[in-house]
């Protein structure tokens, strides 16, 4: 505590004390510090309510329609817009794999299908990579589809509630993004 700060209190303080000596006989000082209790603790609980609402509002999951910047709906120009070219291009331009930003989009008939990254700074609805399996079942609940792979090692959770798909190995998120449930959910197959 500096200097300033101390002779500001003991100023305060010191006034309150005053104030009280000087007119203990003419104020009613038992109901002014109940009325002032009553009205703080009255704005703290209001105000406790009030962020906790929003607290819960904000991480009520919800449909993701866009992730890391692109929507379900852009098309392969709106994306060339927004990104740029692509690092990689497979698969004669179904998958098209952005290496600076760790994603990839993969497209089904000229509309995207899926959009999956790796990324350690990327989320979805509080969903990150590296997160294990129970948290994610709390978070959203079972998955709609899973798909397990060939040995056994990895799985894939499809939420279509959500339009969230999860790759998951070693019961920890390895991949996460979003999917057009118009094509219905991924699987290995897919991938």
């Amino acid at each position: 505590m500096d200097l300033g700060l101390s002779i500001f209190l003991s100023s305060y303080f010191l006034g309150i004390i005053l104030l009280f000596i000087f007119t203990k006989d003419r104020w009613n000082w038992k109901k002014i510090v109940i009325k002032s209790v009553v009205i703080i603790l009255v704005i703290s609980l209001v105000s406790g309510l009030a962020i906790f609402v929003v607290y819960k509002i904000s991480n009520t999951p919800r449909k993701m329609n866009e992730f890391m910047g692109i929507s379900l709906k852009d098309t392969k120009d709106d994306i060339l817009f927004l990104k740029g070219e692509p690092s990689v291009i497979e698969e004669e331009g179904r998958i098209w794999i952005y290496e600076e930003e760790d994603f990839y989009i993969a497209y089904e008939e000229d509309k995207i299908r899926l959009i999956f990254s790796h990324s350690r700074y990327a989320s979805i609805l509080g969903i990150k990579t590296f997160l294990a399996s129970k948290k994610v079942i709390r978070r959203f609940g079972p998955p709609s589809t899973k798909s397990i792979s060939k040995n056994k090692t990895s799985h894939i959770y499809s939420y279509k509630k959500y339009n969230i798909v999860l790759l998951l190995e070693k019961d920890r998120v390895k991949w996460l993004g979003i999917y057009n449930p118009e094509f219905g959910p991924i699987n290995f197959s897919d991938l």
